[in-house]
């Protein structure tokens, strides 16, 4: 569940839960650091003339930095997000990184429910090398035609999976009088490792058939226990 508090006014505001603020915020401290270190032993062995210690401090220089921006969009992203329901409009503050695939605008503007068309949700499909990784989009559809991406849950059908915006859209379900219209599941580009080079399928992209679907589901079961298996396997490597 977000974390969420009622106002004085009676407004609902609705943000990201505390712990996982404070969790992105660490983790990315952690990755800089870690790219900070890499880069001064890169200069350490420059200077003793150590090429293939330098080529290879380089790579992972380079593979840290694109964790670090990435998470730290994300970091960001939960910091800034947040969602005020009144009485009769949601007042929204989107960050542009409410989303690591779509390319997206920041949103910072008030949305009075007679606005709203409908509230959407689909499944996002990101394949990549063998893997698969689902994502639940939610978005508003206003009668004037905009779509507004909300945002979404991650790592469907893996250990990692959470419902955090899919409880925020139940309240504003609640609130505002509406229904959520499902749009199935859509086919994206997962490019590499689902971190760069990766390309979200249009909203209005046509939903997937079952056997596909659920193909993708199996994958993405799998993907999850590698991730699981690969974190373990560090932390006993670690240890030894």
């Amino acid at each position: 569940m977000g974390s969420m508090r009622q106002e004085d006014s009676g407004a609902i505001v609705i943000r990201p839960p505390l712990a996982g603020r404070i969790g992105s915020v660490f983790g990315t401290v952690l990755l800089g650091a870690a790219c900070l270190t890499t880069v001064g032993g890169m200069a350490i062995f420059i200077a003793s003339g150590e090429v293939a210690v330098v080529i290879t401090l380089a790579v992972c220089s380079v593979v840290i930095l694109g964790l670090f921006v990435y998470v730290l969009r994300d970091t960001r992203s939960k910091l800034g997000w947040r969602v005020t329901i009144g009485t009769d409009a949601l007042e929204l503050d989107l960050p542009a990184g409410r989303s690591p695939v779509h390319r997206l605008e920041p949103v910072h503007k008030k949305v009075r429910f007679d606005e709203i068309a409908a509230v959407e949700t689909r499944l996002e499909a990101y394949p990549s090398f063998g893997m698969v990784n689902i994502n639940r989009a939610y978005a508003l559809l206003l009668k004037s035609g905009e779509v507004i991406i909300l945002g979404e849950d991650r790592a469907q059908n893996t250990a990692l999976a959470a419902a955090i915006l899919t409880d925020a859209v139940g309240r504003i379900l609640e609130h505002a009088g509406l229904k959520v219209r499902d749009r199935g599941m859509a086919l994206g580009r997962g490019g590499f490792l689902c971190v760069l080079f990766t390309s979200a399928p249009p909203w209005d992209a046509p939903n997937l058939g079952e056997g596909q679907q659920a193909q993708l589901w199996r994958k993405a079961g799998m993907t999850g226990q590698i991730s699981q298996g690969a974190a373990l396997a560090t932390l006993f490597g670690s240890r030894n």
